[in-house]
């Protein structure tokens, strides 16, 4: 259901370690842009994003899980990741997606 959720979508990039030597970057990984008037949610500035990923293409990829910090390369942006909400998307306690809140749109 929730990849189906994806669709259209964008293909983004998740980097770890931004700006570093030592960055790692995951490229190709689905996942659905959300601008702040498509969600109700408290303390998105306007012009913030919210990207959701599925945790399975997350789990697949060479990083463990996004994290505060990481960046979001997207439609030529390099986007920071204020917030990861990995509690809101899950079914019966497993999680299914990630929500990313990004600054920088």
């Amino acid at each position: 259901m929730y990849r189906s959720q994806l669709v259209p979508g964008e293909t983004v990039s998740l980097v770890r370690g931004f700006g570093s030597p030592n960055a790692r970057q995951v490229d190709g990984l689905p996942g659905r842009m959300l601008k702040a008037g498509e969600l109700l949610v408290a303390g998105l500035m306007q012009g913030e994003r919210v990207l959701l990923l599925l945790a399975e293409d997350v789990a697949a990829s060479d990083l463990v899980a996004p994290q505060v910090n990481d960046r979001v390369l997207w439609n030529g942006r390099a986007l920071a990741v204020k917030f990861v909400d990995d509690a809101k998307r899950r079914v019966a306690g497993e999680l299914i997606a990630y929500e990313l809140y990004l600054a920088g749109a």
